[in-house]
């Protein structure tokens, strides 16, 4: 059985005038925009000095219940990824800085592609963790999972990273099986100032940003912002070349406060990557496996704005809505898309017991595809249509001590109707000391575009003595592909060892059913356009199982001004097939893409007189299925800041060997792209 997964699509390179032209309207606009009450950047941007124990303790969170709450006392496995985190280590992208989360995989595949998930079943287009930013999901409906490549970000303007692992359908809805990645970003008024970031080295061979941030009035703060990045294309074992990776983003965000301290949010971005390669392609005639060029441009944009406001009741709502654009163009497909989403959500508390929070939301999403003839949609346009609402109550049963939280998320799509997502959470919390934690939740995860309504010709085998004529391999989607469901069950605990000491664990079961197949429906023989054999086999939902996993995190402040912290996953799975089912490929390459355990650890040290050293260090054991060995990854940033305005890093990436492999380029494994060492300068500057 052939299992293929598409990646996200790729061109040559971003052309000068475009870069120029982005970076000499932000500075332009940054030199005429009235800056009478601009402030320098706030304190907390300049301080070089770790996050304390009790900082990251008190961090507040709003994934896990939708409103505002400490950390410390979340009723599920959570972890926050700081602003402290990012400038500390130095990530130049999202899946750089999600790869600090414990139980949270991140296997890089090319420039363009990255495999990343929680808690298992990772892939090139990982289809279980939902992610969000500022409110705004990117999981994409077309493939499943989440384009990494088109979410290019300015790093310093990321206020915090929350990695839910674990199910969050509950508030969140499908597709946040294994988890939820919430990324908030930095208000305007929290960036006014000027910040321009260059870098340059092997690897990444040049990055460049300049953003502005400025007041437009009493109440009113914005940021315009443009990066330009250049990535050098990974190792590979195959002849085919592949260009760098051009990318540029730019955008801006507006925030307005009212006299009655309600808040008004504006932003939009764009964002452009271009690259191109020799694609693999096959023939029914000799030599049946050619090299053809493939360009890759990818453009997403988006506009968002969200209110949020307090009622004379003391209910706070809040009303969001955005619009997101997406234009993909390869060789062998083609995808424009419009995303139009509107929701609401109220939280309410009814005197001391009862917690609410609800909402109610509605999504379109249309497209137009092309495809070629290795891949083809079998509608050249879709409307799809998504209607959701959820309620949830935490009811204090023992106040400052015991919660339970229950609630549901009800939504109705247009591949399978209407999915109800219930969950149960319960805490007992002792101050500071130590919360312990316990849920059972339901999650879905919805078909796609591709699951339903595609036909896919990934391969052509040779003739050979027992089959005199060539093999055409197609997997056809199934229109009646259905959902893939989880039950899990959760048990956690963190303790606060003493004032340098924390300690966090979780444990879970998850419980999977309809988890998606390939099925063999034999062969035929075709006389056109020569003859030749065709394996027919079609996607279907034959699989069911289980994982099992464990994951624990320790924080140790070493020193005032020394902050390490170390972390273990492990996962099993034990997975069967369906009856009526024969897709025994699946059951090794699900978990064989899957590291059976992950070791992590992080250090971040103020040096004194102006120096700051930040390290991360991981391993992970192999991927049995994939052929990708064990490995250890080293990155180490070393900074000097001579004044408040200056500073320059000395930042290096995968040090250890020269390249190494983390994922496959398909979900059954085969030739691999090696990740390189990397080494670059960076010097950054704000006024």
């Amino acid at each position: 059985m052939l299992v293929c997964h598409m990646s996200e699509p790729h061109h040559s390179f971003i052309p000068r005038w475009r870069a120029v032209a982005a970076l000499g309207t932000s500075a332009l606009l940054a030199s005429v925009v009235p800056t009478v009450n601009a402030a320098p950047a706030s304190a907390s941007s300049l301080d070089l000095y770790t996050l304390s124990l009790e900082d990251l303790l008190a961090v507040r969170v709003t994934s896990v219940s939708r409103k505002e709450e400490a950390s410390f006392g979340a009723s599920a496995a959570i972890y926050v990824i700081t602003a402290e985190d990012i400038h500390q280590l130095g990530p130049s992208d999202l899946p750089s800085a999600l790869r600090f989360a414990p139980g949270v995989s991140v296997g890089r595949i090319s420039t363009t592609n990255t495999a990343l998930s929680p808690r298992g079943f990772n892939d090139v287009s990982a289809n279980k963790l939902l992610a969000l930013v500022d409110g705004r999901t990117i999981y994409t409906p077309l493939f499943g999972g989440v384009p990494w490549r088109n979410q290019d970000m300015v790093m310093q303007d990321i206020e915090r990273i929350e990695v839910i692992r674990g199910p969050g359908a509950t508030l969140w809805g499908a597709n946040a099986v294994n988890g939820v990645v919430n990324i908030t970003t930095k208000s305007a008024h929290e960036t006014i100032g000027t910040l321009a970031a260059a870098g340059l080295g092997d690897g990444l061979t040049h990055e460049f940003m300049l953003r502005h941030g400025f007041a437009l009035g009493e109440r009113t703060d914005a940021r315009i912002y443009a990066q330009t990045r250049r990535q050098e294309p990974f190792e590979q074992s195959l002849p085919n070349q592949e260009a760098p990776l051009d990318s540029l983003v730019a955008g801006f965000r507006v925030d307005h406060r009212t006299r009655r301290n309600d808040t008004l949010t504006f932003t939009g971005s764009f964002n452009e990557s271009r690259t191109h390669r020799d694609e693999l392609a096959f023939s029914l005639l000799p030599p049946y496996v050619l090299l053809r060029e493939s360009s890759d441009v990818s453009r997403t944009a988006h506009l968002l704005t969200n209110y949020q406001f307090t009622t004379d009741a003391g209910s706070d709502i809040a009303l969001k809505g955005y619009l997101d654009f997406a234009d993909a163009e390869r060789v062998i497909f083609s995808n424009r898309h419009v995303i139009v989403d509107v929701e609401g959500t109220v939280h309410h508390a009814f005197g001391p017991s009862h917690d609410v929070v609800s909402g109610a939301g509605i999504r379109s999403y249309r497209d137009h595809v092309g495809g070629s003839d290795q891949y083809d949609f079998l509608s050249r346009s879709m409307e799809t249509w998504l209607f959701t609402a959820f309620v949830q109550d935490e009811i204090t049963l023992i106040p400052d001590h015991l919660t339970v939280t229950i609630g549901s998320k009800i939504e109705h799509n247009s591949f399978t109707g209407w999915e109800v997502q219930p969950g149960i959470r319960a805490a007992w919390r002792e101050g500071h000391h130590w919360t312990v934690w316990a849920a059972v939740a339901r999650a879905v995860r919805t078909p796609t575009r591709a699951e339903r309504g595609t036909l896919l010709s990934p391969q052509v085998i040779p003739p050979s003595t027992l089959n005199p004529l060539p093999t055409q391999v197609e997997l056809t989607a199934n229109p009646e592909f259905n959902r893939e469901a989880l039950t899990a069950w959760e048990l956690g605990f963190r303790a606060q060892i003493n004032d340098r000491v924390s300690f966090d664990f979780a444990g879970y079961f998850n419980d999977y059913n309809d988890i998606r197949s390939v099925e063999a429906l034999g062969t035929s023989v075709s006389l056109v356009p020569v003859p030749h054999v065709i394996y027919h086999s079609i996607s279907g939902n034959g699989i069911e199982g289980s994982t099992l996993g464990f994951e624990a995190l320790v924080n140790w402040q070493a020193l005032d001004h020394w902050r390490l912290q170390a972390s273990w996953a492990t996962l099993r799975y034990d997975l069967e097939l369906s009856p009526g089912s024969m897709d025994m490929t699946s059951l090794t390459a699900i978990p064989g893409t899957t590291p059976r355990h992950e070791i992590k650890l992080m250090s971040e040290i103020d040096l004194g007189t102006h120096w700051t050293c930040g390290g991360f260090i991981w391993h992970q054991t192999e991927l049995s299925a994939a052929g990708v060995p064990a490995y250890t990854g080293v990155n180490l940033r070393l900074a000097w800041r001579p004044s408040a305005a200056w500073e320059f890093a000395l930042i290096g990436q995968d040090l250890l060997d020269r390249a190494h492999p983390e994922f496959p380029t398909t979900f059954l494994g085969g030739p691999t792209e090696e990740v390189p060492r990397s080494i670059r300068l960076k010097a950054t500057w704000r006024h």
